[in-house]
């Protein structure tokens, strides 16, 4: 029959390499999009008004246009770059860099500069998805479920039960794993590419024309 783990520590392995999987790249299913946090008028302390990174947040995904900020018109007037949080001194008059405080719970973003209005801040990320339970399920398509399967399978194999038979069998599991895996990684690509299709990214690492998009003063003068 073979070595069966019990209840616990098989969950304890599905979630990690649920974990891990999610981890290899950033996934057009796992991208999301926050409008939670409403910007308000700020002054000179602005770099110090925290906003919470929504609880799922795992990591941004967007290497420039990580955090817009967008009227009630739904017009895009300013977006930020992320620094380290120890430049937030440095750069906190500029209103084209945000950090993050990745020491509390949840996470906390900072915006700085100044902002003149109130606006809709729209936080694109990465999140991680709930965690596989008995009645639930994992968020990408069924066809691809049976890798997390295999990958607990050649853990057991190759470390808790480990001996000359199972370590050649985690070797099997570890290599349907990697087709499984190539055929996600070929249909990712695939959202991924129809994604930009009408898009135009001439911007795009140019830091100059991000830098000059700021919120125009709607107070005259």
């Amino acid at each position: 029959m073979g070595y069966a783990p019990d209840t616990t520590l098989f969950y304890t392995l599905l979630n990690m390499v649920q974990g891990i999987r999610e981890n290899q790249r950033p996934w057009m299913i796992l991208k999301k999009e926050d409008t939670s946090n409403t910007i308000l008028a700020t002054n000179s302390s602005a770099f110090l008004t925290p906003y919470p990174l929504p609880a799922d947040f795992r990591k941004f995904y967007s290497p420039k246009r990580s955090i817009q900020l967008a009227d009630t018109t739904n017009i895009v007037r300013q977006w930020y770059v992320q620094i380290p949080k120890d430049r937030k001194l440095e750069c906190k008059d500029d209103n084209t860099k945000f950090y993050v405080d990745f020491t509390s719970t949840p996470y906390n973003f900072y915006l700085c500069g100044i902002v003149n209005q109130q606006y809709t801040a729209h936080v694109y990320y990465q999140y991680k998805s709930p965690l596989v339970t008995a009645t639930t399920s994992w968020v990408f398509p069924s066809e691809y479920h049976p890798i997390l399967a295999y990958d607990v399978c050649a853990l057991i194999k190759a470390g808790i039960d480990s001996d000359v038979v199972n370590a050649s069998q985690a070797i099997s599991n570890n290599g349907t794993s990697a087709l499984i895996f190539a055929q996600m990684v070929e249909w990712d690509d695939s959202l991924a590419v129809d994604s930009i299709e009408g898009a135009s990214y001439n911007d795009i690492g140019n830091d100059s024309q991000f830098i000059s998009r700021t919120i125009p003063n709607t107070n005259g003068g």
